[in-house]
């Protein structure tokens, strides 16, 4: 169906409410799927404590072995190369980051429309 996309095979992570994959291999609309991805990040990720591999499909801590250089946090890896993409970050950087995230999750919550998601 348009706008749906197929799910891979669950992640392996904690199922915490929302921010739980799909679980099943059924197709979940992009917009179920956005929601899903803006409250794992702004509610259950530990920023300072974790990082996610889209590349393994898995959820790590940084003293889990890492192909990086510079694993402070955040770590953001290259889906494609064993590479940190956030080598750039700054600390307000994160902090903004992580206020829109929050904002986001907030807007998603009342079923706000995308314009105004967008607007920031």
């Amino acid at each position: 169906a348009p706008g749906t996309v197929a799910a891979t095979p669950p992640l392996k992570m904690e199922n915490r409410g929302e921010a739980a994959v799909a679980q099943t291999p059924k197709s979940k609309s992009i917009a179920k799927l956005f929601k899903a991805l803006v409250y794992f990040y702004a509610n259950d990720f530990n920023w300072q404590h974790e990082w996610v591999s889209l590349r393994l499909g898995r959820r790590f801590s940084p003293l889990a072995k890492l192909n990086v250089p510079d694993p402070q946090p955040p770590i953001i890896e290259d889906p494609f190369e064993s590479k940190k993409l956030s080598v750039g970050m700054t600390k307000k950087g994160l902090d903004c980051l992580q206020a829109e995230l929050r904002r986001a999750d907030g807007l998603c919550r009342t079923e706000a429309s995308l314009s105004e998601l967008l607007r920031g």
